[in-house]
């Protein structure tokens, strides 16, 4: 058994860096239309600093008691559930429900997983999976209880003026992207997360290397000239 911690997955896959799998995310974004292009940098790198500040004060160290023990002692249950739950063709992997406060862990997912890692070359310890579910969902309970949203952290995009008045919304991709800084540090992953559901989702629709390789650079790119289109732009 391995140690999800201590895995190469870049020897087996394309991977990513943290900041444009975070800006993979971003760009979902209901809102994303309306940041600015030198926004992009200081949303992803504040939700990112924001979740990982928030997990070094815990540290999964391979043994799930004393995380679970963290998670019972913030009011909160998990529960895992055998029937599978999907977002279109993608199998959702845990969910949290804030009342009352429980973390959803979906065993289906956690078996697909497990396989995805198989096939790659590596049997990792069933602790670690389950840990890299709850981490995840736990972070946006302690939102709610201790840290604050990521998304009131970060500016908030003005909507439109009424007058003095200003109506804004916030990014609330954010918080996804903080979720899995969060996962990553107390895990202590080299990677960041999610960069496991791209590659198993590849995986499952068989697409060869090659061709992932291949949209990574293109997202790499897209990042780039995201980010530079305020220095360009005419």
């Amino acid at each position: 058994m391995m140690r999800l911690n201590r895995i190469s997955i870049e020897r087996v896959w394309p991977v990513l860096d943290t900041e444009v799998l975070a800006f993979s995310e971003l760009r979902q974004d209901e809102l994303y239309p309306s940041i600015r292009p030198n926004q992009i940098v200081s949303y992803i790198e504040g939700a990112v600093e924001f979740g990982r500040q928030a997990g070094k004060e815990y540290e999964y160290n391979g043994d799930l008691a004393p995380l679970m023990e963290h998670i019972v002692r913030s009011d909160t249950r998990v529960t895992f559930v055998d029937e599978p739950k999907k977002d279109g063709d993608k199998l959702i992997r845990a969910q949290y429900i804030r009342k009352p406060a429980t973390i959803l862990v979906y065993r289906p997912s956690l078996e697909q997983m497990d396989h995805f890692f198989l096939r790659s070359g590596f049997h990792i310890r069933q602790e670690d999976l389950i840990a890299l579910h709850v981490c995840h969902e736990w972070f946006h309970h302690l939102e709610d209880t201790r840290f604050g949203r990521t998304d009131d952290k970060l500016p908030k995009i003005v909507m439109r003026k009424v007058g003095p008045v200003m109506f804004k919304q916030p990014v609330e991709s954010t918080r996804e992207i903080a979720a899995h800084a969060f996962t990553q540090q107390v895990i202590g992953l080299s990677w960041y997360p999610l960069l496991l559901d791209l590659l198993i989702d590849y995986s499952e629709r068989k697409v060869k290397k090659e061709q992932i390789r291949d949209s990574f650079n293109g997202l790499k790119q897209e990042f780039k000239r995201a980010v530079e289109a305020d220095v360009t732009a005419v």
